[in-house]
């Protein structure tokens, strides 16, 4: 009997290994975390609100090396047009990416977006601006490397009616949006949002990062 449990022992101890290497390996993973930048000098921060200036920095770690493309998806009424902001760009070799952008409506129907790491670029989008902020995509669902990840939004609230003491009225809602969680290509559905704007983090995995310092200015600046 005992001879028998020490065979049995050895058997497990020689197919241990071979039942560890079966184990699927860990999934490679991308987190995305959000961050208002702390301005110090009082003057400057009254001057970015005298200017209508908004600023948040997107970080993104990853599991592993990648090399991305962003995005900038333009929602007008449902209908979707997506455009490279002109990379591939490199990661750190941290495993670890902070995008910040700045937004300024420059007229009721003109925005100037600004990414001033880990590139430098500035553009204008044709967009409604009223009531418009930046806002931060937050998804419940954890991102794969497949996936194409929202960073941020440029875009209004949900706007609905309110009544006080017989009187009717409209209210910006902007914390239903953000805290419900979904991804924005589905807030116009959602929440009745007609014009905006998100960009669009997409990786390629298993490639050799491409780096690339080159500023990108868009045709509309140059005009």
């Amino acid at each position: 009997m005992k001879k028998k449990s020490l065979l049995a022992a050895c058997l497990l101890l020689a197919i241990c290994p071979f039942l560890r290497a079966q184990e699927p390996a860990s999934t490679d993973s991308i987190t995305v975390s959000y961050e208002t930048p702390s301005l110090k000098e009082e003057l400057l921060r009254d001057l970015m609100e005298f200017q209508g200036i908004q600023c948040i920095d997107v970080t993104v770690k990853s599991t592993c090396p990648i090399t991305y493309t962003l995005y900038q998806v333009q929602n007008a009424q449902g209908e979707k047009k997506r455009k490279s902001i002109g990379l591939p760009f490199g990661k750190s070799p941290a495993n670890e990416l902070t995008f910040r952008f700045f937004s300024q409506a420059l007229s009721s129907d003109t925005v100037r977006i600004r990414i001033a790491r880990p590139i430098s670029t500035s553009f204008k989008v044709p967009l409604p601006t009223s009531g418009c902020i930046l806002m931060e995509t937050i998804s419940d669902v954890p991102y794969a490397l497949t996936d194409r990840i929202p960073l941020i939004a440029y875009t209004p609230g949900h706007q609905g009616e309110v009544e006080i003491n017989g009187m009717k009225g409209t209210f910006i809602d902007y914390c239903s949006v953000r805290d419900a969680h979904k991804h924005p290509s589905e807030w116009h559905e959602l929440f009745n949002i007609g014009n905006y704007i998100y960009f669009e983090l997409e990786i390629q995995s298993n490639t050799t990062p491409q780096y690339n310092f080159k500023e990108l200015d868009s045709e509309s600046d140059k005009k």
